[in-house]
């Protein structure tokens, strides 16, 4: 599974501010 959509998916699942976190440096990294 893509590391991108496994850390959505987690940050979804959690909600947890860590998740949400790399999940928001990874679509930075991508723009």
């Amino acid at each position: 599974m893509d590391l991108t959509v496994y850390t959505y998916i987690t940050s979804l699942l959690t909600g947890s501010a860590y998740s949400n976190y790399v999940l928001r440096r990874l679509l930075l990294n991508r723009k």
